[in-house]
Order: structure tokens, then sequence, then C-alpha cells
């Protein structure tokens, strides 16, 4: 778990939208993140071009858009999330600002 909560911490360093909200919603879902090492195995066989777009839906805390960042540097990487508290705390992270 320290692991991926130092994970966390760093800034994107990437080009990528981080998470455009979809819509406003006034009930709070509970958001979880997945370890890294979970995101390693249950998607090792994933295969991108590099023309791919890339979308994560329902991006959460952003711990998903930071392994595709880390893995697919190439791609467009776009995140859409209905909690805009997530998405704007998304943003920030991916601009540096944590």
């Amino acid at each position: 778990m320290l692991r991926s909560a130092l994970r966390d911490l760093r800034p994107a360093g990437r080009s990528a939208e981080p998470c455009a909200a979809a819509t406003s919603i006034s009930e709070r879902f509970h958001a979880t993140n997945s370890p890294y090492e979970d995101l390693d195995r249950c998607s090792a066989t994933l295969r991108f071009g590099p023309a791919d777009v890339i979308v994560d839906v329902g991006c959460g805390k952003g711990r998903s858009l930071n392994w595709l960042i880390d893995h697919f540097p190439a791609n467009a990487i776009y995140g859409i999330e209905l909690d805009p508290e997530l998405c704007a705390a998304n943003r920030q992270a991916a601009s540096g600002g944590i």
C-alpha cells in the first residue's frame, strides 16, 4: 500500500487530459484505488498502437490513469469521472499541483 501511495503523489509529467467531468451529481459515491500490482497483473496483455486513444471511464482518484500514462506514454489518454471533486483533484495532480 505504501508503494502505491507514493506513486500516487508524483505528478504525471506527461501530456494527458486527466479528467473531464461528464456531469454534475449531487450524490457522492465511494471511490477506492486498486493496488498498482493488481493493475500490472490485470493489464499484462493490453496492447495499444501509438495512434490509439485510451479512455478511462470512471477514473475515480486517478490511479488507473497514472498506470496508463506510465505504460503508454505515446498515447492520448483521457479520464472521465462523474464526481466533480475527484475530477478536479485529478486535474490538479496531473498539472503537478499536489
